[in-house]
């Protein structure tokens, strides 16, 4: 069987390579009692619906079914190729694979791709990541290349083939024998019975699976049959693109709507943190603020208690208090190494102590006190003028 043309409808080209009647026929070889079903490929590719259904014929058969690619097997031609049991490469051959294309659907396309990627690496020994990598960069492989990934099982040398009638060594006499084929090929009798065989209703007759010398009729009849066939499976296969058309619209607008809504719960969340948050920064913000006015109230407290006992100036209180709001133990610490900056009270002694001195009136040391009861008063009152003052 023969590849030798794009596969399915092209816009440009016209049809190619019927994948359904391919499939058709291809099963109905395998009914026959073949050993061996070879297909031959040198196509560019073109529409993967009709290349899916070629890759499964050839998969589904039980007679064995080998692919040979003679020239180039592209895009889905390539794919087809990987089917065969066997995969012989000419050794001029190349295989090509790339991403599909066509439509504006990318749900679509990335779900062929991963199709594709699947029957590709499931034919060869590398991974799909791997074909996924190779498809988006367009590759081309040559035969080695394609028997080391596994793309092809052989590679078919072509520096002996149809060397039949050429055994001379030399230009003249591989010229002799040139010339006996030429001319044994324009035989009378012989052109005489090619051009009856391959006039142009014969060829056609024989394309539909009709007798050579079938009617003009039968052969119209039949290909009335196959167009009407093809439109009818057109029609089916543009309702069924169709159905999955709004399918896919519908599913796009549902996942729009979850989307939206997703946003929006995302949103909220966001929101309730960020508000959380302020709020929680605020509460700590004024706990720290009560904490730092407490720290004040006691660290001014304590610097006043050293100003009323002498140690430090009153004027120096605000330095103090700031000192200590930072290192509150380290300042009380330093302000009790400070000495008593205040002039101890006078004691009275000797002639000029007098019994009758007010209370707050300083003890003459040079006065003497009338007994040491008396002393030992004045001495007290001495004390509780100095505390009174502190």
């Amino acid at each position: 069987m023969l590849i030798d043309m794009g596969i399915g409808f092209d816009p440009d080209e016209g049809m190619g390579i019927d994948g359904a009647a391919f499939q058709r026929e291809l099963l109905e070889l395998d009914g026959m009692g073949f050993k061996t079903i070879k297909v031959y490929i040198n196509s560019p590719g073109g529409a993967v619906m009709d290349g899916y259904n070629i890759f499964n014929a050839i998969l589904k058969t039980k007679t064995p079914v080998d692919t040979y690619n003679v020239g180039i097997a592209a895009s889905i031609a390539g794919v087809i190729f990987m089917a065969g049991r066997k995969r012989v490469m000419a050794d001029y051959a190349q295989l090509m694979m790339h991403n599909p294309f066509g439509g504006t659907d990318k749900k679509q396309l990335d779900a062929m791709k991963d199709s594709l990627c699947t029957m590709l690496a499931a034919r060869s020994s590398i991974k799909e990541t791997d074909v996924a990598y190779m498809m988006d960069r367009t590759t081309w492989m040559g035969p080695a290349e394609c028997l080391e990934k596994g793309f092809c099982t052989d590679i078919e040398a072509t520096n002996d083939h149809n060397r039949k009638y050429m055994p001379a060594t030399t230009a003249q006499a591989m010229w002799r024998a040139s010339n006996k084929i030429l001319n044994s090929a324009f035989n009378t009798s012989t052109m005489d019975t090619s051009i009856s065989k391959a006039n142009g209703l014969s060829l056609i007759a024989n394309y539909l699976g009709l007798n050579v010398d079938a009617t003009e009729n039968s052969v119209l009849q039949e290909l009335k049959a196959k167009v009407n066939a093809g439109i009818l499976a057109k029609e089916k296969s543009d309702e069924e693109l169709d159905k999955m058309k709004k399918k896919l619209d519908k599913m796009q607008a549902d996942f729009e709507d979850m989307k939206e809504k997703y946003d929006k719960a995302c949103k909220d969340a966001k929101d309730a943190k960020d508000k959380a948050e302020k709020d929680k920064k605020e509460a700590e913000d004024k706990i720290k603020e009560e904490q730092d006015k407490a720290k004040k109230v006691e660290a001014k407290a304590m610097v006043e208690g050293y100003v009323k006992i002498g140690k430090i100036k009153a004027e120096s209180v605000d330095k103090w208090v700031a000192k200590a709001v930072v290192d509150f133990a380290g300042t009380k610490e330093l302000l009790e190494e400070i000495p008593v900056n205040k002039i101890a009270a006078k004691i009275l002694v000797g002639a000029k102590a007098r019994t009758d001195k007010k209370e707050n009136e300083e003890v003459d040391p040079t006065e003497v006190p009338a007994s040491a009861m008396g002393y030992m008063a004045r001495i007290q009152a001495n004390m509780n003028n100095r505390n009174k003052t502190a």
